[in-house]
C-alpha cells in the first residue's frame, strides 16, 4: 500500500527550506498515517560508504546527457569542471606526490551535491518500479511499505517487495561504483 503520491519529489536535500528534519518529518508522517490504520510498517534505512568519493565522472556526464539532455558547450563545461583534479596528503611540512582524481566530486563545492543527485536519478525509477514508499535526503535512503497484518500473506508480500527492490538497488550501485554499507543499513519494524 502506498502512503503518498508516487509522483511527489523524492529527494529533499539541497533545496531551500529543506533540512534533515524535513525528511524525518515526511517519513514519520507516512509511518503514523499507516499506524493509524493499524498497519505494520517495514522501514529500511540504506547507508552508503563514501558516496561522493566514488562518483564515476564518465557515468555522470553520460547521465547528464541522456537523462537531462545536457549537451554541447554546457556538457563540456561540466566535463572541464570534473577534469584535471588532483589530491595529495600533507603531514606537517611533508607532502605526498599529487594523484589524479578520476572519481569523486569536489567536497564543499556548490555543484557537488547537485551532481550527486543527478548521478543517483535512476534510484527513483528502481524504487518506483517496486511500488515502495521512499524518501531520499542526500545520500540517505529510506524505503518503507505498510501492510495490514490481518490480511493473509501481506507480511510476506511486503518482505519480498523490499528484498527485490534492495537487490536491484545493490546491483545498480555495484554497476555505478557506489557501495552500500550493509553494516550500517538498518531494518525496522513499526
Amino acid at each position: 500500500m502506498s502512503l503518498h503520491n508516487l509522483d511527489e519529489p523524492y529527494q529533499s536535500a539541497y533545496k531551500t527550506h529543506n533540512i534533515t528534519e524535513t525528511a524525518l518529518l515526511r517519513v514519520k508522517d507516512d509511518v503514523l498515517k499507516a499506524m493509524d490504520k493499524s498497519h505494520v510498517v517495514f522501514l529500511v534505512l540504506l547507508d552508503l560508504s563514501a558516496a561522493f568519493d566514488t562518483i564515476d565522472h564518465d557515468l555522470l556526464l553520460k547521465r547528464m546527457n541522456t537523462e537531462l539532455g545536457i549537451s554541447g558547450i554546457a556538457l563540456q563545461w561540466f566535463k572541464s569542471y570534473l577534469s584535471d583534479r588532483q589530491s595529495r596528503v600533507s603531514i606537517g611540512n611533508n607532502y605526498s606526490d599529487p594523484v589524479d582524481l578520476e572519481y569523486g566530486l569536489p567536497q564543499g563545492s556548490i555543484l557537488g551535491p547537485l551532481k550527486f543527485l543527478i548521478y543517483t536519478l535512476p534510484l527513483d525509477k528502481i524504487i518506483r518500479r517496486h511500488a515502495l514508499d521512499f524518501h531520499l535526503y542526500a545520500d540517505d535512503t529510506q524505503l518503507y511499505c505498510s501492510f495490514d497484518p490481518k490480511i493473509p500473506g501481506a507480511r510476506q508480500h511486503a518482505i519480498e517487495k523490499l528484498q527485490l527492490c534492495i537487490a536491484e538497488i545493490q546491483e545498480w550501485m555495484t554497476s555505478n561504483k557506489i557501495k552500500l554499507n550493509e553494516s550500517k543499513t538498518e531494518f525496522i519494524v513499526l
